[in-house]
Protein backbone atom coordinates (compact mmCIF):
# COMPACT_ATOMS: atom_id res chain seq x y z
CA UNK A 1 0.00 0.00 0.00
CA UNK A 2 2.79 2.37 1.54
CA UNK A 3 4.59 1.73 -2.56
CA UNK A 4 2.05 3.29 -4.57
CA UNK A 5 2.02 6.51 -2.42
CA UNK A 6 5.67 6.81 -2.26
CA UNK A 7 7.58 5.04 -5.39
CA UNK A 8 10.90 3.55 -4.87
CA UNK A 9 12.80 5.63 -8.05
CA UNK A 10 14.07 9.06 -7.49
CA UNK A 11 15.43 10.69 -4.66
CA UNK A 12 15.47 9.15 -1.34
CA UNK A 13 15.01 12.07 0.71
CA UNK A 14 12.31 13.59 -1.22
CA UNK A 15 9.90 10.04 -0.35
CA UNK A 16 11.38 10.99 3.14
CA UNK A 17 10.09 14.34 2.92
CA UNK A 18 6.56 13.23 1.38
CA UNK A 19 6.16 10.61 4.30
CA UNK A 20 6.71 13.49 6.76
CA UNK A 21 4.35 15.35 4.65
CA UNK A 22 1.60 12.91 5.45
CA UNK A 23 2.56 12.82 9.09
CA UNK A 24 1.98 15.89 9.66
CA UNK A 25 -1.47 16.48 7.45
CA UNK A 26 -2.49 13.68 10.43
CA UNK A 27 -1.79 15.96 13.43
CA UNK A 28 -1.70 19.22 12.14
CA UNK A 29 -1.15 20.97 15.65
CA UNK A 30 1.73 19.58 15.25
CA UNK A 31 5.38 21.18 14.21
CA UNK A 32 7.65 19.57 11.76
CA UNK A 33 10.34 18.76 14.18
CA UNK A 34 7.68 17.49 16.85
CA UNK A 35 6.83 14.83 14.64
CA UNK A 36 10.40 14.07 13.34
CA UNK A 37 11.57 13.59 17.48
CA UNK A 38 8.54 11.46 17.83
CA UNK A 39 8.95 9.14 15.05
CA UNK A 40 13.23 9.26 15.80
CA UNK A 41 13.25 9.91 19.44
CA UNK A 42 16.20 11.93 19.07
CA UNK A 43 17.89 13.54 16.50
CA UNK A 44 21.02 11.55 16.38
CA UNK A 45 18.34 8.62 16.09
CA UNK A 46 17.78 10.89 12.67
CA UNK A 47 21.62 11.31 11.70
CA UNK A 48 22.76 7.81 12.24
CA UNK A 49 19.94 5.81 10.72
CA UNK A 50 20.00 4.56 7.74
CA UNK A 51 17.82 5.62 4.74
CA UNK A 52 15.97 2.25 4.68
CA UNK A 53 15.54 2.33 8.28
CA UNK A 54 14.31 6.38 8.48
CA UNK A 55 11.42 5.33 5.62
CA UNK A 56 10.38 1.95 7.83
CA UNK A 57 9.91 4.38 10.69
CA UNK A 58 7.79 6.68 9.42
CA UNK A 59 5.43 4.26 7.02
CA UNK A 60 4.80 1.96 10.36
CA UNK A 61 3.82 5.69 11.97
CA UNK A 62 1.23 6.08 9.10
CA UNK A 63 0.14 2.47 9.09
CA UNK A 64 -0.84 2.87 13.04
CA UNK A 65 -2.25 5.84 12.02
CA UNK A 66 -0.01 8.65 13.26
CA UNK A 67 -2.71 10.21 15.44
CA UNK A 68 -2.76 7.79 18.34
CA UNK A 69 1.33 7.26 17.92
CA UNK A 70 1.91 10.86 18.20
CA UNK A 71 -0.48 12.58 20.76
CA UNK A 72 0.74 12.38 24.53
CA UNK A 73 -1.32 9.87 26.38
CA UNK A 74 -2.77 8.79 29.56
CA UNK A 75 -4.61 5.49 29.99
CA UNK A 76 -6.94 4.52 33.01
CA UNK A 77 -8.06 0.74 32.29
CA UNK A 78 -11.13 0.56 34.19
CA UNK A 79 -12.06 -3.25 35.94
CA UNK A 80 -11.74 -5.39 38.69
CA UNK A 81 -9.00 -7.68 39.81
CA UNK A 82 -8.35 -10.60 37.17
CA UNK A 83 -10.05 -8.78 34.33
CA UNK A 84 -7.19 -8.54 32.26
CA UNK A 85 -6.15 -4.82 33.34
CA UNK A 86 -2.16 -5.79 33.87
CA UNK A 87 -2.43 -7.90 30.78
CA UNK A 88 -3.28 -5.01 28.29
CA UNK A 89 -1.25 -2.49 30.36
CA UNK A 90 1.85 -5.40 29.51
CA UNK A 91 1.28 -4.88 25.58
CA UNK A 92 0.27 -1.29 24.87
CA UNK A 93 3.92 -1.03 26.86
CA UNK A 94 4.98 -3.14 24.07
CA UNK A 95 3.41 -1.69 21.14
CA UNK A 96 5.11 1.77 22.53
CA UNK A 97 8.39 -0.33 22.40
CA UNK A 98 8.32 -1.17 19.07
CA UNK A 99 7.00 1.83 17.76
CA UNK A 100 9.87 3.96 19.20
CA UNK A 101 7.46 5.62 22.29
CA UNK A 102 8.85 6.45 25.88
CA UNK A 103 5.94 4.81 28.19
CA UNK A 104 5.59 4.31 31.98
CA UNK A 105 3.57 2.00 33.57
CA UNK A 106 2.08 3.38 37.22
CA UNK A 107 0.58 1.01 39.55
CA UNK A 108 0.16 1.19 43.30
CA UNK A 109 0.54 -2.77 43.46
CA UNK A 110 3.89 -2.22 42.58
CA UNK A 111 4.75 -1.03 45.70
CA UNK A 112 3.90 -3.95 47.89
CA UNK A 113 6.20 -6.01 46.28
CA UNK A 114 9.15 -7.02 48.57
CA UNK A 115 11.98 -9.21 47.04
CA UNK A 116 9.83 -10.07 44.35
CA UNK A 117 6.94 -11.28 46.45
CA UNK A 118 3.38 -9.29 46.95
CA UNK A 119 2.36 -8.68 50.34
CA UNK A 120 -0.51 -6.71 50.88
CA UNK A 121 -0.41 -4.32 54.13
CA UNK A 122 -3.14 -1.93 54.57
CA UNK A 123 -1.62 0.52 57.00
CA UNK A 124 0.18 1.43 53.85
CA UNK A 125 -2.12 1.95 50.73
CA UNK A 126 -2.88 5.33 51.17
CA UNK A 127 0.86 6.11 51.16
CA UNK A 128 1.39 3.94 48.23
CA UNK A 129 -0.92 5.38 46.42
CA UNK A 130 0.46 8.91 47.30
CA UNK A 131 3.48 7.47 46.18
CA UNK A 132 2.28 6.10 42.72
CA UNK A 133 0.62 9.62 41.99
CA UNK A 134 4.12 11.24 42.05
CA UNK A 135 5.63 8.57 39.99
CA UNK A 136 2.29 9.49 37.63
CA UNK A 137 3.59 13.36 37.87
CA UNK A 138 7.12 12.68 37.49
CA UNK A 139 6.33 10.78 34.24
CA UNK A 140 4.06 13.65 32.69
CA UNK A 141 6.69 16.26 33.35
CA UNK A 142 9.14 13.93 31.65
CA UNK A 143 6.58 14.10 28.51
CA UNK A 144 6.52 10.32 28.38
CA UNK A 145 4.34 9.56 25.67
CA UNK A 146 2.11 7.25 27.01
CA UNK A 147 1.36 6.90 31.00
CA UNK A 148 -0.72 3.79 32.03
CA UNK A 149 -2.26 3.88 35.62
CA UNK A 150 -2.47 0.38 36.16
CA UNK A 151 -5.04 0.45 39.27
CA UNK A 152 -8.68 -0.52 39.56
CA UNK A 153 -9.54 3.13 38.81
CA UNK A 154 -13.53 2.29 39.72
CA UNK A 155 -14.64 4.99 41.43
CA UNK A 156 -14.07 8.70 39.96
CA UNK A 157 -12.74 10.40 42.58
CA UNK A 158 -9.82 8.05 42.40
CA UNK A 159 -9.35 8.84 38.55
CA UNK A 160 -10.32 12.53 39.07
CA UNK A 161 -6.63 13.42 40.05
CA UNK A 162 -5.04 12.01 37.35
CA UNK A 163 -7.22 13.17 34.69
CA UNK A 164 -6.94 16.84 35.80
CA UNK A 165 -3.36 16.25 35.64
CA UNK A 166 -3.07 14.99 32.92
CA UNK A 167 -5.05 17.53 30.73
CA UNK A 168 -3.77 20.05 32.62
CA UNK A 169 -0.23 18.70 31.02
CA UNK A 170 -1.95 18.63 27.68
CA UNK A 171 -1.88 14.60 27.52
CA UNK A 172 -4.66 12.51 25.78
CA UNK A 173 -6.63 10.96 28.46
CA UNK A 174 -8.49 7.00 27.65
CA UNK A 175 -10.53 5.14 30.18
CA UNK A 176 -11.16 1.62 28.60
CA UNK A 177 -13.36 -0.63 30.80
CA UNK A 178 -11.66 -4.20 30.63
CA UNK A 179 -14.02 -7.08 31.57
CA UNK A 180 -17.32 -7.45 33.35
CA UNK A 181 -18.56 -6.69 36.75
CA UNK A 182 -21.32 -9.44 36.57
CA UNK A 183 -21.52 -12.66 39.43
CA UNK A 184 -20.07 -14.79 37.05
CA UNK A 185 -17.45 -12.66 35.56
CA UNK A 186 -16.12 -12.06 39.81
CA UNK A 187 -16.02 -16.05 39.56
CA UNK A 188 -13.97 -16.25 36.94
CA UNK A 189 -11.48 -13.25 38.41
CA UNK A 190 -11.24 -15.06 41.91
CA UNK A 191 -9.64 -17.74 40.52
CA UNK A 192 -6.96 -15.93 38.52
CA UNK A 193 -6.28 -12.34 40.05
CA UNK A 194 -2.66 -12.95 41.12
CA UNK A 195 -3.35 -10.95 44.17
CA UNK A 196 -5.47 -13.75 46.09
CA UNK A 197 -8.47 -10.86 46.33
CA UNK A 198 -11.33 -13.18 47.33
CA UNK A 199 -14.78 -13.49 45.69
CA UNK A 200 -15.87 -11.23 48.23
CA UNK A 201 -13.89 -8.77 47.51
CA UNK A 202 -14.34 -8.78 44.25
CA UNK A 203 -18.23 -8.71 44.46
CA UNK A 204 -17.69 -5.66 46.63
CA UNK A 205 -15.57 -4.24 43.92
CA UNK A 206 -18.03 -4.79 41.20
CA UNK A 207 -20.69 -3.37 43.02
CA UNK A 208 -18.80 0.07 43.56
CA UNK A 209 -17.90 0.96 40.27
CA UNK A 210 -18.54 4.09 38.37
CA UNK A 211 -17.74 3.47 34.55
CA UNK A 212 -16.50 6.45 32.54
CA UNK A 213 -18.87 8.41 31.09
CA UNK A 214 -18.69 8.35 27.32
CA UNK A 215 -17.22 11.38 25.31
Amino acid sequence: MMGNVVPRTGCVMDNLLKLLGLLLKANPDRTFGQVVLKVFTHTNTLLTCSNDMAERRITDALQLRAGLLLLNRVILPVGIPGSGKSTLAKKMAGLADATGQTHVICSTDDFFVEGGVYRFNPGKLMEYHARNFQKFALALANRTDLVIVDNTNLRAEHREPYILLAKALGYEVEMPVVGEFTEEACKEYAGRNIHGVPLEGLRRMAASVQLPKEG
